[in-house]
């Protein structure tokens, strides 16, 4: 027997529908179905000896392409599953004999039989549990005390450059003590003094407004000497 046998036509198929009919010929309990006009179709009945509808299977072999289709009964109805690219006589006569199942769903699968816990084990599950939950706490306490301290840095630091910028910026607006005038010092030293006209010994609001706008400065200036007894005694 060979595996694979060219057809009438050049395609060359994956089996060869008489060696098939030989290999399930040898199956206990297979019988071959004839399906007219279809020579490259190879079909049989599988599980006729039982007496269990769920252990009938239908088994289609597709010669030319090596697609075998395995029909079940399901509830009432007709399943199917699919081998593809069957080239082995060996997978066939397995095929025969064994037939694939279709998956079930069974209710016990889909629902819990698991019995209730005991109060015993509820309590160890909520201990576990509150354990967990405390441990998450105290990252999230310790995450939070550090962003706090991260806020009240940058507050600070802000806070340190703004009082720096408002110094820089009053002592570049505040001017400078003026030097005592060359009269006063000729005085002290002996020399002769000199004479201060009305308009030279204005109103210090007169003469600090005019230069910077500010009053209230302190200035020198020096009188005739018979002014200066009056200023002495007073």
């Amino acid at each position: 027997e060979s595996n694979n046998m060219a057809g009438s036509s050049s395609f060359k198929h994956k089996l060869d529908p008489a060696a098939v009919q030989r290999r399930a010929a040898s199956v206990q309990g297979c019988k071959s179905v004839l399906i007219p006009n279809s020579p490259l179709i190879c079909s049989f009945l599988v599980g006729l000896e039982s007496r269990d509808p769920d252990e009938l299977a239908r088994i289609n072999v597709f010669t030319d392409t090596g697609t075998v289709c395995i029909g079940r009964l399901l509830q009432g109805n007709v399943r199917q599953v699919f081998r593809r690219n069957v080239s082995s006589l060996d997978t066939i006569e397995d095929i025969l004999r064994d037939p694939p199942q279709l998956t079930k769903i069974d209710e016990s699968l889909a629902s819990s039989t698991h019995p209730p816990r005991s109060p015993l084990a509820q309590l160890e599950l909520v201990d576990v549990g509150h354990t967990i939950l405390s441990g998450e706490r105290q990252k999230l306490n310790q995450l939070v005390t550090n962003l706090e301290q991260t806020r009240k840095k940058q507050q600070e630091n802000a806070a340190a450059a703004a009082i720096a910028a408002s110094s820089s910026l009053h002592r570049l607006k505040t001017p400078t003590k003026a030097d005592p005038p060359a009269s006063s010092s000729s005085r002290s030293q002996g020399g002769p003094p000199v004479s201060v006209s009305a308009a030279a010994i204005s109103s210090p609001t007169e003469d600090s407004t005019n230069s910077h706008g500010l009053s209230g400065m302190e200035f020198q200036f020096s009188l005739p000497p018979d002014a200066m007894k009056d200023v002495d005694r007073c």
